[in-house]
């Protein structure tokens, strides 16, 4: 009956345990979502815009990403000339998929202002 019940609350536990590690990726999908969102509004984002645009900027990110995981997660000297040169080399993709350099280049300025506003609803929060 013991090794029953240990192995009742081993199973239990685990399952609790393995349930508690999905909630932060839901937090992160609300917060791609969120971006997307954001960045789709303020690029004025067409459907056939957004279709090729999703994909190129998430490789776009995923290697941004990876610098910065590099670099543990600061903004060394070295992060921000690789993170200048990656931006260099995705910049004609942008142009090619929105249509105007203008659009290109807005794209590095609305994920700033995206990132900042995060940033500022977080720290309220933290005071709260």
């Amino acid at each position: 009956m013991k090794k029953f019940l240990f192995i009742l609350f081993f199973f239990a536990f685990n399952n609790y345990l393995c349930s508690a590690q999905n909630r932060p990726l839901s937090n992160n999908n609300k917060i791609e979502k969120l971006k997307k969102d954001y960045l789709t509004q303020k690029l004025e984002l067409t459907p056939s815009e957004s279709k090729a645009f999703w994909p190129l900027y998430k490789s776009y990110f995923g290697e941004i990403s990876k610098v910065w995981q590099e670099n543990d997660n600061k903004p060394t000297r070295e992060f921000k000339e690789r993170a200048a040169e990656i931006r260099d080399t995705y910049r004609p993709e942008f142009f090619k998929v929105l249509g105007s350099h203008a659009r290109a280049n807005s794209v590095y300025i609305y994920e700033k202002e995206y990132r900042d506003m995060l940033r500022k609803t977080l720290q309220e929060r933290g005071k709260n």
